[in-house]
């Protein structure tokens, strides 16, 4: 769990929900395995079982697999839950576009998709790290309300393309996120 704050205002222009405790999720997706197993993500939807996606959060385990049985998170209700993801792909030759759906609002609600283009980020410079420069960069990020302990069953689409946008894989899973 994480109380810190993304770069930008949110997303959209305006507030985002920031009300409250944020736990922030990265998820990261092995698009290099996923496309050598399945070629014909090509052409047509795959469905997989979601084995090449991890989860990285503040105060929790080095790298946990999602595919297991449940994924619990350490978030109470009350709070929001942020997931970003990034592609596996050490030279940056696939993006990675994902699409959220719950199956029901019991445990998690009000999913909603963030995106801000000119959002600012800090970066240290090499001579003097100690004084951070600004970029602009894009900043997206799936939000979720937590409304009670329970499971929320997620369905995941995700598209994978090449530097130059060029459809690669079209993959499908499910995700079980348990809220204690």
């Amino acid at each position: 769990m994480s109380d810190a704050k993304t770069c930008g205002n949110g997303g959209n222009g305006g507030d985002s929900g920031n009300a409250g405790t944020i736990a922030d999720v990265l998820l990261v997706i092995d698009t290099v395995t996923l496309l050598d197993k399945h070629p014909e993500a090509a052409t047509e939807p795959v469905d997989v079982d979601g084995a090449e996606c991890f989860a990285l959060a503040p105060r929790g385990d080095a790298l946990t697999g999602l595919s297991a049985s449940s994924w619990q998170i350490d978030v109470r209700p009350g709070a929001q839950l942020r997931l970003r993801w990034t592609p596996l792909a050490m030279r940056g030759e696939h993006a990675l576009l994902l699409q959220l759906s719950l199956d029901g609002e019991t445990t998690l609600g009000k999913l909603q998709l963030h995106v801000e283009e000119h959002a600012v980020r800090y970066a240290p410079q090499a001579g003097t790290p100690e004084e951070a420069v600004a970029h602009e960069a894009p900043d997206a990020f799936w939000q979720a309300a937590v409304v009670g302990s329970g499971t929320a069953e997620v369905s995941v689409d995700a598209l994978v393309t090449d530097r130059d946008a060029n459809v690669l894989g079209r993959l499908r899973w499910p995700l079980r996120i348990i809220v204690p």
